[in-house]
């Protein structure tokens, strides 16, 4: 994102920020996630899921076993719209979902359904 910014000429200005703030942020969680993975040395995999009717989840982690689905959001809180993407996927994909996150901007962590969990970006 930085190098595109450097190459538009865009400046570094609290405006601009404000603007990119969700993609920033999503950059900056997916990057954080692949890091760790390769740190693990696992052979998680890591997809973006979007459906041909819009529904979308940022970033999937697949295990042998698992898909972890993820939404991630800049906002400190969520509302309902912003599980779409996740209900979806979990009700395609089943039991192979055990966990859903939404990483958010939140001070704390926040379990929504048995599946559904809401964590700040730090507990990263």
């Amino acid at each position: 994102m930085g190098v595109r910014n450097a190459l538009a000429r865009l400046p570094l200005v609290p405006e601009i920020l404000n603007v990119q703030k969700g993609v920033l942020f999503e950059h900056a969680v997916v990057l954080e996630l692949i890091r760790r993975i390769r740190l693990l040395k696992t052979n998680h995999k890591v997809y973006y899921w979007r459906t041909s009717s819009g529904a979308e989840v940022d970033c999937v982690i697949e295990s042998h076993d698992e898909l972890i689905p993820i939404e991630i959001k800049s906002a400190a809180s969520i509302t309902a719209g912003d599980l779409t993407g996740l209900k979806s996927f979990i009700a395609d994909y089943g039991d192979k979902v055990k966990r859903a996150f939404v990483v958010t901007m939140g001070n704390r962590p926040e379990k929504l359904d048995d599946r559904i969990s809401v964590i700040p970006w730090q507990y990263l």
